[in-house]
């Protein structure tokens, strides 16, 4: 296969984090006396992975917006949620956190990894302080934190019966819809999982291949932006008739929609709004970085249930490039990533690892 030493590490370390969606079995008991928003994460809670619960913190955050917590650096929240998240793991086994803290953040004194992990475990800036309540929140939500958070009444904005059941619903219980229309057997990666996968990605391939134009905060919560539209309006397959997929003017439309059930003050929503509408432009370095990571690990997520068995390709569906690939012999993981090569603009590094990834053979767990 030549010389793929960075791309293997890239694939063994995003199979490493395949862990993090593991799910476990808490359920909830609190009963929010006096809250008349009917928050439905709770009865979720049965069945939910560590990915999921950063997803939903990570919500939590964007839900209730940065201006209730001072000059909270928005982007900094979202990767010290997601760092954090792994640390306070209840579903992992402290050997799985520690080799995957170890391995994707601390790995050879990683500059912005150290700069995160201590960041996190010091609590003492206005974002770490703003995540680990975040994390008190959805820790009450769900069950596992005996007393409301300080402040209670002054986050019950994101709580709204919209957000909580149209977003935070339909992303951490609903698979993806590409996964339904390729009609991957068992239990396919929902929303949230594919965000967090997406995220962790992405800082996996900013560290080995040393990104100089990336600002990785930044990118990191492109990718949690980047799926609101579709977990709240329409999540539509990439491999089916264009067409039938929504415009960027109209996606841009729903997602200043969804921002109208949020709390914010009109400052902090613009500044979202137009963190958003760069991500799905992809012009600037960070949102084609946030874009290329998103549709790579879809690849590699496919990869995965090809190489399990979970893919029928009798019963597959999509658009005429994948079928012609299909028809001539390709596996569907090779046909897959064939098609995003020819329809997305990676760069090298991409290209590589999804490379290393269609020709390789694993056994997985």
């Amino acid at each position: 296969m030549g010389n793929y030493k960075n791309e293997q590490k890239v694939f063994e370390q995003y199979l490493l984090c395949q862990d993090l969606k593991r799910v476990c079995t808490t359920s909830s008991t609190n009963s929010f006396e006096g809250y008349e928003g009917d928050y439905r994460y709770t009865r979720l809670i049965h069945g939910v992975s560590t990915a999921q619960r950063i997803f939903a913190t990570q919500m939590i955050a964007i839900g209730r917006g940065y201006g209730w917590y001072g000059s909270v650096n928005k982007e900094r929240v979202s990767a010290l949620l997601l760092l954090g998240g792994i640390i306070e793991s209840e579903e992992l086994c402290p050997e799985i956190t520690d080799s995957i803290i170890d391995n994707i953040f601390l790995e050879n004194n990683w500059k912005w990894g150290n700069d995160l992990f201590e960041e996190y475990l010091a609590g003492k800036s206005p974002e770490a302080i703003y995540a680990r309540y975040c994390m008190d929140v959805e820790r009450f939500w769900s069950g596992r934190f005996p007393t409301r958070p300080r402040d209670w009444d002054e986050m019950l904005g994101c709580g709204s019966p919209y957000f909580s059941q149209r977003v935070l619903r339909n992303a951490i219980e609903k698979p993806r819809a590409g996964w339904l229309v390729w009609h991957v057997d068992g239990d396919a990666d929902t929303i949230a999982d594919h965000t967090v996968m997406t995220q962790l990605l992405a800082i996996i391939m900013k560290k080995i291949y040393r990104y100089a134009d990336v600002n990785l905060d930044r990118a990191l919560m492109m990718i949690d932006l980047h799926d609101l539209v579709a977990a709240s309006v329409k999540d539509v397959p990439i491999s089916k008739d264009p067409g039938a997929r929504l415009s960027l003017d109209a996606k841009s439309a729903a997602f200043s929609e969804l921002m109208t059930h949020l709390s914010w003050g009109g400052i902090q929503v613009k500044r979202i709004k137009d963190l958003y509408d760069e991500a799905q432009v992809g012009k600037s370095f960070d949102a084609e970085f946030a874009v290329h990571a998103g549709r790579c690990e879809t690849s590699l997520q496919m990869k995965i249930y090809d190489e399990a068995g979970r893919v029928d390709p009798e019963s597959a569906e999509g658009g005429t490039i994948l079928q012609n690939l299909l028809a001539v012999g390709f596996r569907i993981s090779e046909a897959w990533i064939l098609y995003d090569q020819k329809t997305v603009n990676y760069d090298e590094n991409f290209i590589r690892v999804t490379d290393y990834v269609r020709r390789t053979t694993f056994q997985p767990q």
